[in-house]
């Protein structure tokens, strides 16, 4: 057996070098079509990770809160122990935010969300000590970090001090705080809104007690988010009566939506090429058995049985695969990584961040060649039917 598999190797790879231009054309098709697909799948599958990162990345995957106006979480650290030990879930906290106003710039104040958190663990999810970060981090009483675009509009430099106020009532109190940091999240309605403060300055000035707003969790993966939803749902003690459980799904089913038209789009897409590549190969080695049908037919008149001769055009196949798919493999990721360094925004950076999936890689890998194997099987069968004393009346 291993013999037979030798000799229609080398007789397929004989019949390869015969023209090799006709074989470096067909590997060089070959390889455009593995590397539009690779490059068509990574895009899209780096396009929806960027949009999704973009889009949920630094915030809450799920949220719990109560679903009554103005209500509130009593006795969050008791569902927090109930479920800080689920598996998938990466980062959890207590939200304290409150509607407040800074009273330095105009009589009818401006418009901030005060929130308290448990800065370094809320840090795990929104990310405001990032590297655009500067100043310092909150450690006294009343000291708050804020948002760049309220600082910029507003010419707010750290150690500033700003009088608030729940309401721009000019009967009611104010107190002062002070701006120890500055942060960027990247989003300028939440840089202009967010003021964040520690657990403790928030409950002085706010809502003493052991009560939050909401619970805010993120997930390992970010897709199963639902599914980590029906799990914190089942492993919460206590009666869930006045609360809500929300995953960043229901709340973004537009963005969704778009996600897996592109994910169908893309497999279209690669199916397509795919298909074009199966088809191509076949049709030019069914060529081939006409083209080498004396050298076939001389072959079996000295002795070559129908198996073998049909394995000389399987291994044309698989051999021509493995040329295309480790070319078109490289020109793939040479496709991206132009893309990526050369497509940039005004600021000099990339417009997607490339994620290579080096599983994808594989698996398309895998899938082109064994399709150019499976292409081979069409020659193959007309091979069998060659006829020598035909062959021979030709010439």
């Amino acid at each position: 057996m291993k013999t037979n598999m030798s000799f229609a190797f080398r007789v397929a790879k004989r019949f390869l070098k015969s023209d090799k231009k006709q074989t470096a054309l067909i590997i060089l098709g070959i390889a455009i079509g593995i590397s539009v697909q690779i490059f068509v799948g990574l895009l899209i599958d780096s396009l929806q990770i960027s949009l999704v990162d973009s889009t949920v990345g630094n915030s809450a995957h799920i949220t719990i809160q109560s679903n009554e106006t103005l209500g509130v979480v009593e006795d969050p650290d008791e569902i927090v122990d109930d479920i800080e030990g689920i598996e998938d879930i990466k980062y959890i906290t207590k939200n304290l935010q409150n509607i407040s106003y800074i009273m330095n710039f105009s009589s009818s104040g401006t418009q901030i969300l005060v929130k308290g958190f448990e800065l370094e663990g809320a840090n795990q999810i929104y990310n405001y000590y990032n590297d655009d970060f500067e100043g310092s981090k909150p450690t006294d009483t009343n000291e708050v970090i804020i948002g760049r675009d309220l600082a910029e509009k507003y010419q707010i430099s750290i150690g500033d001090t700003l009088e608030t106020k729940k309401t721009p009532n000019p009967i009611l109190d104010s107190w002062e705080v002070e701006v120890a940091g500055i942060f960027d999240l990247g989003v300028a309605s939440l840089n202009e809104l967010w003021v964040i403060t520690n657990n403790e300055t928030y409950r002085d000035l706010y809502t003493p007690g052991d009560v939050a707003n909401s619970i805010v969790i993120q997930v390992d993966k970010v897709f199963d988010a639902d599914l980590v939803a029906q799990t914190v749902n089942t492993s919460i003690s206590r009666d869930l009566g006045g609360l809500e459980i929300i995953d960043w799904k229901e709340q973004n089913e537009s963005l969704l939506s778009g996600l897996q038209g592109q994910t169908i789009s893309s497999v279209f897409i690669q199916a397509f090429v795919l298909i074009s590549v199966v088809i191509a190969i076949a049709s030019i080695l069914a060529i081939t058995v006409l083209q080498k049908s004396k050298q076939v037919g001389i072959l079996k008149a000295m002795g070559t049985d129908d198996v073998k001769a049909s394995r000389i055009f399987l291994y044309e196949g698989f051999l021509l695969g493995l040329g295309g798919t480790i070319l078109g493999v490289s020109l793939g990721v040479l496709m991206l990584w132009a893309f990526g360094t050369f497509a940039t925004d005004t600021n000099g950076n990339p417009i997607i961040d490339i994620t290579l999936d080096f599983q994808f890689i594989g698996l398309s890998a895998v899938i082109a060649i064994v399709s150019s194997l499976l292409a081979g099987f069409i020659p193959a069968r007309k091979s069998k039917k060659l006829n020598i004393i035909d062959i021979i009346r030709e010439g």
